[in-house]
Protein backbone atom coordinates (compact mmCIF):
# COMPACT_ATOMS: atom_id res chain seq x y z
CA UNK A 1 0.00 0.00 0.00
CA UNK A 2 0.91 3.36 -0.95
CA UNK A 3 1.12 6.34 1.51
CA UNK A 4 0.06 9.48 0.15
CA UNK A 5 0.62 12.77 2.18
CA UNK A 6 -1.95 14.94 1.58
CA UNK A 7 -0.79 17.32 3.83
CA UNK A 8 0.69 20.53 2.26
CA UNK A 9 4.50 20.72 3.35
CA UNK A 10 4.12 24.60 4.37
CA UNK A 11 1.08 23.13 6.96
CA UNK A 12 3.60 21.02 8.65
CA UNK A 13 6.59 23.37 8.49
CA UNK A 14 4.29 26.08 10.40
CA UNK A 15 3.18 22.97 12.69
CA UNK A 16 6.82 22.46 13.39
CA UNK A 17 7.53 25.62 13.93
CA UNK A 18 4.42 26.10 16.00
CA UNK A 19 6.01 23.19 18.23
CA UNK A 20 9.68 24.88 18.28
CA UNK A 21 8.26 28.42 19.89
CA UNK A 22 6.12 26.61 22.22
CA UNK A 23 9.15 24.37 23.32
CA UNK A 24 11.08 27.68 23.42
CA UNK A 25 8.45 29.26 25.61
CA UNK A 26 8.26 26.23 27.91
CA UNK A 27 12.02 26.30 28.14
CA UNK A 28 11.87 30.53 28.92
CA UNK A 29 9.16 30.06 31.62
CA UNK A 30 10.73 26.82 33.71
CA UNK A 31 14.35 29.24 33.17
CA UNK A 32 12.25 32.41 34.62
CA UNK A 33 10.84 30.49 37.35
CA UNK A 34 13.96 28.70 38.54
CA UNK A 35 16.05 32.01 38.50
CA UNK A 36 12.75 33.68 40.75
CA UNK A 37 12.62 30.77 43.13
CA UNK A 38 16.83 30.87 43.90
CA UNK A 39 16.57 34.43 43.89
CA UNK A 40 13.36 34.25 46.62
CA UNK A 41 15.76 31.50 48.53
CA UNK A 42 18.78 33.57 48.38
CA UNK A 43 16.20 36.86 49.64
CA UNK A 44 14.84 34.58 52.24
CA UNK A 45 18.52 33.29 53.71
CA UNK A 46 19.80 36.97 53.65
CA UNK A 47 16.83 38.22 55.80
CA UNK A 48 16.94 35.04 58.12
CA UNK A 49 21.11 36.46 58.26
CA UNK A 50 19.89 39.77 59.21
CA UNK A 51 17.74 38.93 61.73
CA UNK A 52 20.12 36.93 63.10
CA UNK A 53 22.63 39.20 63.00
CA UNK A 54 20.27 41.87 64.58
CA UNK A 55 19.34 39.20 67.87
CA UNK A 56 23.22 38.86 68.30
CA UNK A 57 23.79 42.39 68.20
CA UNK A 58 21.52 43.07 70.81
CA UNK A 59 22.61 40.03 72.87
CA UNK A 60 26.01 41.54 72.18
CA UNK A 61 25.06 44.93 73.79
CA UNK A 62 23.70 43.28 76.59
CA UNK A 63 26.80 41.05 77.66
CA UNK A 64 29.12 44.22 76.79
CA UNK A 65 27.71 45.62 80.33
CA UNK A 66 28.20 42.48 81.81
CA UNK A 67 31.72 42.73 80.57
CA UNK A 68 32.32 46.07 81.65
CA UNK A 69 31.25 45.67 85.31
CA UNK A 70 33.67 42.66 85.04
CA UNK A 71 36.62 44.77 83.89
CA UNK A 72 35.80 47.20 86.47
CA UNK A 73 35.74 44.48 88.96
CA UNK A 74 39.04 43.27 87.57
CA UNK A 75 40.45 46.77 88.36
CA UNK A 76 39.34 46.51 91.66
CA UNK A 77 41.30 43.42 92.20
CA UNK A 78 43.80 44.63 91.02
CA UNK A 79 43.89 47.83 93.29
CA UNK A 80 43.72 46.04 96.65
CA UNK A 81 46.20 43.13 95.24
CA UNK A 82 48.87 46.18 95.17
CA UNK A 83 47.84 47.86 97.83
CA UNK A 84 47.91 44.33 100.17
CA UNK A 85 51.59 43.88 98.02
CA UNK A 86 52.78 47.30 99.35
CA UNK A 87 51.26 46.41 103.10
CA UNK A 88 53.10 43.26 102.74
CA UNK A 89 56.61 44.85 101.65
CA UNK A 90 55.94 46.86 104.40
CA UNK A 91 55.51 44.61 107.01
CA UNK A 92 58.11 42.09 105.91
CA UNK A 93 60.82 43.93 107.77
CA UNK A 94 58.79 44.58 110.80
CA UNK A 95 57.44 41.25 111.22
CA UNK A 96 60.57 39.56 111.65
CA UNK A 97 61.93 42.45 114.05
CA UNK A 98 58.43 41.76 116.17
CA UNK A 99 59.32 38.11 116.59
CA UNK A 100 62.50 38.89 117.31
CA UNK A 101 62.03 41.35 119.78
CA UNK A 102 59.65 38.43 121.58
CA UNK A 103 61.44 35.58 121.34
CA UNK A 104 63.97 38.12 122.61
CA UNK A 105 63.14 38.10 126.36
CA UNK A 106 62.36 34.42 126.74
CA UNK A 107 66.06 33.88 125.56
CA UNK A 108 67.40 35.69 128.28
CA UNK A 109 65.06 34.47 131.05
CA UNK A 110 66.32 30.84 129.57
CA UNK A 111 69.86 32.22 130.21
CA UNK A 112 69.36 33.63 133.18
CA UNK A 113 67.62 30.58 135.13
CA UNK A 114 64.35 31.46 135.40
CA UNK A 115 62.03 29.09 133.15
CA UNK A 116 61.43 30.10 129.59
CA UNK A 117 57.72 29.32 129.51
CA UNK A 118 57.02 31.99 132.30
CA UNK A 119 55.48 35.57 131.76
CA UNK A 120 57.12 38.44 130.85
Amino acid sequence: MIKINLIPPEYIEKLNNRAIIAKAVVVGVVTVSVVVLVSGWHIARATAIELKMNRLQIELKALQADVDKVKAIEAQIAEVQRYLDSINGITKGRLSTRVSCRTLPWTFRARSGSAPWAPP
